[in-house]
């Protein structure tokens, strides 16, 4: 009798754990997002489905080659085996625990035709939001050629001259931030505001590039406006200038950073910390004006834009002479905020340490200043001579 009624517990135990798990799967399983895959004329449509509203915001970068769909609830995403030939690869991610976002790397520019919610009807029980893309194809320019007189020979027309690369150079701090201050009393915010300037001087006298300046003047610029105004700008390159501090006396020489949620070492995750933190200086927090857009960002420039902001701090590497250089580690990754421009890749340049005498000495410079300038100005002809960046 105890072993029957010890088997009859272990049995009821057993379909109480099979209910309870079949519930999990079903409330689970309703509660997620369906994505579905559809041909279009020149294009595809994405269909998202779920059994809870749907209100995504969708963003585009890598030159319309990446599709970011962030999704305001955290309901897990259910991806279809298949996708078409538009469509390069699609992932899901997570974002602060509690929201979702769709990734899709397309094989091409593909535009936004059409973006519109379908609500639940009595045959169709599902909230469902749609969107179409369409190849986005530039058409070439063509040169319209006015029929010359008779009498006149014809003559070749001449091309018109290349466009100008937008360089966006960005002098930190400004205003009531003033950044580091050197043991003579240099303010970093001084050093940089004159470095842009002799930067964006040697620049222009090429006559290849297009330069803005995100601040000309002693002011506070939050760096949320910071990454607005290179994205504005259309932008080809940001440069974002800085002098570094440390604990380290004998610190010195120039460093380059470039984005990574990962720092390279405990000193780079300090310094994206203290610059981070200017606009909390001012009262302003980055990731709460913008609190999803911020990662996205980030995940748009994981792609190909950090390869190529990766790519321009290693000509800059190649065109400082040793001498200038920090002796170690002069190529570092930290997620500066400054630095999360999608679709324009971005470094940030320590052009010395304050904390270093030599460094401060040099910084006060304008002479000194010029020869980085010149070497940086070098460094960037060559990476809009790779044909990755063109």
């Amino acid at each position: 009798m105890y072993v029957c009624n010890r088997m009859l517990r272990i049995n009821l135990f057993t379909v109480l754990a099979l209910l309870c798990s079949a519930f999990s799967w079903f409330c689970s399983a309703g509660d997620s997002i369906d994505v579905r895959f559809g041909a279009q004329p020149k294009g595809f449509r994405i269909v998202l489905e779920s059994r809870q509203p749907l209100t995504p915001v969708t963003y585009q970068g890598n030159q319309d080659k990446d599709v970011l769909i962030h999704i305001n609830n955290g309901a897990p995403i259910t991806l279809p085996s298949t996708r078409p030939a538009y469509v390069r690869s699609a992932e899901q991610q997570k974002v602060n625990g509690t929201k979702r976002q769709l990734i899709l790397s397309l094989n091409g520019p593909m535009a936004i035709k059409n973006k519109f919610r379908i609500a639940p009807n009595p045959t169709y029980k599902n909230h469902r939001y749609v969107i179409d893309f369409q190849e986005n194809v530039a058409k070439p320019h063509t040169l319209k050629l006015s029929s010359p007189p008779p009498t006149q020979k014809s003559l070749p027309t001449p091309l018109p001259p290349p466009q100008k690369k937008i360089i966006i150079i960005d002098a930190g701090h400004g205003g009531a931030d003033p950044g580091t201050i050197g043991r003579g009393g240099t303010y970093e915010k001084n050093v940089t505001l004159r470095a842009a300037k002799i930067l964006a001087d040697v620049l222009k006298k090429t006559n290849r590039y297009d330069v803005r300046l995100t601040r000309s003047t002693d002011v506070f610029i939050p760096l949320a406006k910071r990454v607005r105004f290179s994205r504005e700008n259309q932008g080809n390159l940001f440069i974002s200038l800085h002098a570094d501090s440390s604990p380290r006396g004998s610190a010195q020489g120039l460093s380059v950073y470039t984005l990574s949620r990962v720092a390279s070492d405990k000193e780079a995750a300090k310094l994206a910390q203290k610059e981070n933190k200017a606009d909390l200086f001012m009262g302003i927090d980055f990731d709460s004006e913008i609190p999803e857009v911020a990662n996205i960002l980030i995940d748009l420039t994981k792609r190909e834009t950090m390869n190529l902001s990766i790519s321009c701090a290693q000509m800059i590497q190649n065109a400082i002479d040793k001498k200038y250089l920090l002796s170690s580690n002069n190529h570092r990754f930290a997620n500066f905020a400054v630095l999360r421009t999608p679709d324009i890749p971005a470094v940030l340049v320590e052009l010395g340490f304050l904390s270093n005498p030599e460094d401060e000495k040099k910084l006060n410079s304008d002479f000194y200043l010029r020869i980085i300038a010149s070497k940086l100005v070098s460094a960037i002809d060559l990476f809009f001579m790779d044909k990755k960046a063109l």
